[in-house]
């Protein structure tokens, strides 16, 4: 094990990493990779990314709603209203 020598005395305070086998060993069990997942998605940053999404995807559908109401109406030749529908 290597040690992390945080103060002057290393019997009182010192800090203990894995060994590479153990840190291959826990990122080998799934409720690691859950973990880590759940932290991805439910994060601040995702929270505002999938926002930042639905807000793109909403004015994506919105634009493309107008553009086949435009089309309907040069096609028609008439004014065409979603309600009479």
């Amino acid at each position: 094990m290597t040690k992390l020598i945080l103060s002057g005395n290393a019997d009182q305070c010192c800090l203990y990493f894995l060994k590479q086998e153990l840190q291959a060993e826990v990122l080998s069990y799934r409720s690691t990779w859950a973990v880590m997942w759940l932290w991805k998605v439910s994060s601040a940053d995702a929270f505002l990314q999938f926002t930042i999404l639905a807000i793109l995807f909403d004015k994506l559908w919105v634009r493309s709603m107008l553009m086949e109401l435009l089309d309907l109406q040069f096609r028609c030749g008439f004014p065409y209203s979603p309600t009479l529908l």
